[in-house]
């Protein structure tokens, strides 16, 4: 039995990075399992989504549906949902030191990871990925032909999801570009925080990881500008990206009170509207 486990979860909107920092991740030595989705031409260099992850998060959507506030799995009718994820994970990860996963998801069931973790004693880290709205509507709609404010709405839910149900565990944000710019460098902070070795000498991870991040597959890069004056997006959207951009670079503001207190009235204000 391995002394420590440690799990990295790779969280976000989707279209907001999230399959490039998992197999970024996965480059400098963490797990992230065997039963991942190929490659598409959504997601040309590959979603590294766990699939078995992604159909047990499917099951709970479609048997209870967005039930964020609730701790359902208490429930006899549905604790089974809960023990199949934990069964699987101890089956595919638990002799890991160390793994990982990615699936947008995840931010509506944020609790019930942490619940399963701790009672697996695994220790949970979190990197939050974020992205300026005016490009996630273009992502989304060149990927799934989503409507503007469809993909407005989830980004907001699960941004907001993702900064609310990971108060007071181990977690760092990137913005979409920061990580695009210097993965490397990203890598070293995530590395620092969470306490983990990188498993390549610098030079190898490098020429990696620019193998692997192609800046052409972006196809929407705006500024904070652009989206402050876009008179089409809700203030509170641009609010609570303007949080995330400043947060993505400060980590004493991330760590705030003055953060958690406005990322709190953004919560509240989206979710008992």
């Amino acid at each position: 039995m391995v002394r420590e486990n440690k799990a990295i979860c790779i969280i976000g909107s989707g279209r907001c990075g999230s399959s490039m920092v998992t197999r970024a991740i996965n480059l400098m030595g963490v797990d992230v399992g065997s039963h991942l989705y190929p490659a598409d031409r959504t997601n040309p260099k590959g979603y590294w989504e766990n699939s078995r992850i992604v159909m047990i998060h499917e099951k709970m959507l479609k048997t209870v549906g967005n039930n964020i506030h609730h701790e359902w799995w208490h429930k006899k009718d549905y604790i089974h949902l809960k023990q199949e994820l934990k069964d699987y994970i101890t089956k595919e990860y638990l002799d890991k030191e160390v793994w990982g996963w990615k699936d947008p998801r995840t931010c509506h069931f944020i609790a019930l990871w942490n619940e399963v973790l701790n009672e697996l004693s695994v220790t949970p880290h979190y990197v939050i990925l974020v992205r300026n709205p005016v490009d996630i509507i273009h992502s989304f709609k060149k990927a799934y032909n989503f409507k503007d404010i469809t993909a407005l709405k989830l980004w907001q839910q699960r941004t907001l999801l993702s900064l609310k149900k990971t108060e007071g565990h181990k977690r760092l944000i990137f913005d979409y570009n920061q990580f695009l710019d210097n993965s490397l460098g990203c890598l070293k902070i995530l590395s620092k925080t969470f306490n983990l070795k990188i498993e390549k000498n610098e030079i190898e991870l490098k020429r990696q990881l620019n193998h692997f991040i192609d800046p052409s597959l972006q196809h929407s890069r705006v500024s904070l500008d652009r989206l402050l004056n876009d008179p089409y997006i809700e203030d509170d959207i641009k609010e609570l990206y303007s949080l995330c951009y400043k947060a993505c670079h400060s980590i004493d503001f991330f760590n705030s009170e003055i953060f958690r207190k406005k990322v709190d009235l953004l919560y509240r204000s989206f979710f008992e509207k």
